[in-house]
């Protein structure tokens, strides 16, 4: 079974007609004649779309989208105004409906809408649970407060013709409009075009056919995501409802009202923004948990299980490695006599340096204040005297210039070590307290080399 429709109608005889129309697509249709009751009805049967006529006896289009709102978030609306009402379709949009249609309804394309519809809903349910999870993480975003003007493609045969396109579109909305023919959306250069929207015409005399150019768009990963209306000639219902099915956000007839296109648009836009929101917010979310925003390194979530993945390769292997502590010597001088912003400036600069000196299978992590964790893989005692000298050299070779201050800041570090001979023995698993364990010899090192007077390097090597 398809889904479920909750179809409220006025009129016996547009009921009828609906559920014959709705059963021939394999949907179950639940029926009302009026919105009194409705939420009981949506609370049974949780209906994946409603269907409602603009004839109820006690609700109009404002009650209809406000009980959708309260009764089921989430469900699309789509509403059935009377025989080409354009004016109805469009106030439907701007009070919140989905989708709205006229009668007389093609079964076709009314099948094709209510498919669109449903797989965006599921669409964005599949999103739903990685948005919970982000809030839970204490990671999402409230949404922003206004739309931003979108970038819109308008595509014609000619330039000329998708030019005379947007002075058509642009007094209905506030988005930029381009005019592109399809050869530039076909190309696929180092930087191909990026539009958050196209409007193109799909079967235009001696234009590019519609259908191959929505293959081309989805199939890119500049415009996969894009929201696309397909303008399509009206007579046409059968191959507009495939443009729909081949994943065309929405299809109006060529001589559509530009107010429409534009509110439908802006509904289309509204949910890509929402989508993208939900799918990049636990991502970002995850990166910010364990990146430093400073320095854009590692920090010890990361760290510490690196630092048992080497010990237990080690403990495998008999191959050595180093853990260094990393500090910056009178940090806190340096934000006292020039302020927090030159600390910052000589922060992100000594990740810099550090870096230059490391090997790719090293790792460097951010792991205090002025403190930095590195772990080289296969560093023996030697290997780790000449990387923490020429460490050293580099952080301390060249002052820091740092903006708004007339000379430039001189640092030094000090560095604690302890190189790994070998963890030994056959289990290669590594138990949390080893690794606290290699931390803390480190860290006492680097208090000796403090103690020792700063700008120095301190050594120990591990027992096996």
């Amino acid at each position: 079974m398809p889904g479920t429709i909750l179809l409220l109608d006025g009129a016996a005889t547009n009921r009828i007609m609906l559920k014959v129309q709705l059963s021939a697509g394999y949907y179950k249709v639940v029926q009302s004649d009026r919105l009194d009751g409705a939420g009981d009805i949506v609370e049974r049967c949780r209906p994946d779309l409603i269907l409602a006529g603009t004839n109820l006896p006690d609700a109009g289009l404002a009650d209809l989208c406000r009980m959708r709102d309260t009764d089921a978030p989430g469900v699309p609306l789509m509403i059935i105004t009377r025989e080409n009402d354009a004016a109805a379709r469009r106030s439907a949009l701007r009070c919140g409906a989905d989708d709205a249609m006229s009668l007389p309804l093609d079964d076709v394309m009314l099948l094709a809408r209510i498919r669109r519809l449903i797989r965006e809903r599921n669409q964005t349910e599949e999103l739903r649970p990685r948005d919970t999870m982000s809030r839970v993480l204490g990671f999402s975003e409230p949404p922003l407060a206004f739309d931003q003007p979108a970038r819109v493609a308008v595509v014609g045969a000619t330039l000329e013709s998708a030019a005379a396109r947007c002075e058509i579109l642009s007094p209905a909305g506030r988005h930029k409009l381009t005019p592109v023919t399809p050869d530039a959306l076909y190309l696929d250069g180092p930087k191909p075009l990026r539009f958050d929207a196209l409007v193109l015409q799909g079967d235009a005399p001696g234009g590019q056919p519609g259908l191959r150019l929505l293959s081309v768009l989805r199939s890119r990963s500049a415009t996969r995501h894009a929201v696309v209306i397909v303008q399509w000639n009206s007579k046409t219902q059968s191959s507009a409802a495939q443009v729909l099915d081949l994943g065309a956000d929405d299809v109006v007839p060529v001589d559509c009202d530009s107010e429409e296109v534009a509110l439908r648009l802006k509904r289309l836009l509204a949910v890509q923004r929402r989508s993208t929101r939900m799918s990049e917010t636990l991502p970002r979310g995850l990166r910010a948990a364990v990146r430093d925003p400073l320095t854009g390194l590692y920090n010890r979530r990361i760290a510490l299980p690196h630092l048992a993945r080497c010990a237990r390769q080690s403990r495998q292997t008999g191959r050595p490695f180093a853990v260094m502590l990393v500090d910056i010597d009178h940090f806190k001088t340096v934000n006292d006599c020039h302020g927090h912003q030159a600390g910052d400036v000589v922060l992100a600069e000594t990740t810099n340096r550090l870096n230059a000196c490391l090997q790719p299978q090293d790792m460097l992590a951010r792991v205090g204040g002025e403190e930095f964790l590195i772990v080289s893989e296969n560093a023996g005692i030697d290997q780790a005297q000449r990387l923490t000298q020429t460490l050293r050299d580099k952080v301390n070779g060249t002052p820091f210039a740092v903006c708004g201050q007339p000379d430039p800041v001189s640092v030094t570090i000090s560095i604690g070590v302890v190189v790994v001979p070998t963890l030994g023995g056959p289990e290669p698993d590594i138990e949390d307290g080893e690794v606290r364990a290699l931390i803390e010899m480190a860290d006492r090192a680097l208090y000796r080399a403090k103690d020792r007077g700063r700008n120095r390097v301190s050594l120990i090597t591990a027992a096996a």
